[in-house]
């Protein structure tokens, strides 16, 4: 059974007897306009995952007169708050749900609209990819491998994965049931199997 799917959002789940699982893959609006921000600006935010920078590169922009030290740890303050928020409402022009005084408003004013455009064009294709015939049958693949290797059904779990179109292959955890996956992992059909197996193992 599987439900349907909204724009820029997949989801994967079966419902067999007494085992029910669910994969939900997503790649939010929110966070790529952060991140492009992020690298436009050169910020260089203390924070945990620490992401690496956007593929492809973003145009940088500069802004007189802006403490890009205090930018940065105001971008890391809206990271969290991003990534703790799944309906961020209020990250919105003019404010940006930002103190007036926050260093980071002015860069996230100057490069609103290039940013929802690129962060629109990135989520089309990040959510054409992970529905293709070619890695939009991996999570299930996964799953039934897994279930066949520990010789029983899979536990009940969900999965959340959020894409990102970062420079680098990997994954960086925000739980045991959230995972921030690159754009460059789920494009590389090998890769995207070999980083949710354990994943899955481990909630299964």
């Amino acid at each position: 059974m599987a439900r349907r799917r909204r724009p820029g959002h997949a989801d994967h789940m079966r419902l067999a007897g007494r085992s029910s699982w669910e994969i939900r893959i997503d790649e939010r609006q929110a966070w790529l306009v952060a991140l492009y921000v992020r690298d436009a600006a050169g910020l260089r935010p203390a924070v945990e995952p620490a992401l690496p920078p956007l593929s492809p590169e973003v145009r940088p922009i500069m802004v007189a007169g802006t403490d890009t030290a205090a930018a940065a740890v105001d971008w890391a303050g809206l990271w969290v708050r991003l990534v703790a928020d799944n309906w961020p409402t209020w990250f919105v022009p003019p404010g940006f749900g930002l103190p007036a005084s926050s260093a980071l408003r002015p860069l996230l004013a100057a490069c609103w609209r290039d940013a929802l455009e690129w962060g629109s064009a990135r989520r089309r294709h990040i959510a054409a990819l992970t529905t293709d015939r070619q890695h939009g049958p991996v999570p299930n693949d996964v799953v039934r491998a897994v279930g066949k290797q520990l010789g029983r059904r899979v536990r009940d779990f969900t999965l959340r994965i959020d894409v990102v179109p970062v420079d680098q292959i990997g994954t960086w955890p925000l739980a045991p049931d959230h995972v921030i996956i690159s754009e460059a992992a789920v494009a590389d059909v090998r890769a995207f199997r070999a980083l949710l197996t354990p994943l899955v193992r481990a909630l299964a």
